[in-house]
């Protein structure tokens, strides 16, 4: 079971996600409880909070502790700009086909450019 751990540094609090863990000390043989950390959260005391704050490695890390519900309607909420994005671009491109139709049908009677032949003396 994790909980949230306070700790004042330099007359800041921060945040840590902690765990107990049993550990048998080898010199007596006998078993302790530790602390284990598994992720800083830094000045916020929620996961979901640091998890928003936060970018690269950090926010990949706090992602495994992230309630299962969360992690769901942030996968159908990027779903959703995924699609509208989609959307966006397919209307976009009608639009333009719409208003704009001569740029996607070249000229039948357009000049091609051919370079100058060797055999012939330059102009200038």
């Amino acid at each position: 079971m994790a909980f949230v751990r306070k700790k004042n540094i330099k007359g800041t609090v921060q945040h840590y996600l902690v765990q107990n863990k049993r550990v048998r000390d080898k010199k007596t043989g006998k078993s302790k409880v530790k602390q284990e950390v598994l992720a800083y959260l830094g000045k916020y005391d929620s996961v979901e909070d640091a998890w928003m704050n936060a970018t690269g490695k950090r926010r990949r890390k706090l992602e495994r502790y992230r309630k299962p519900e969360d992690r769901a309607n942030d996968a159908a909420m990027e779903q959703l700009a995924r699609d509208y994005q989609r959307k966006m671009r397919e209307l976009s491109k009608q639009e333009v086909e719409a208003m704009l139709p001569h740029l996607h049908h070249p000229k039948k009677d357009r000049v091609q450019w051919t370079p100058w032949p060797p055999e012939d003396p330059l102009p200038f």
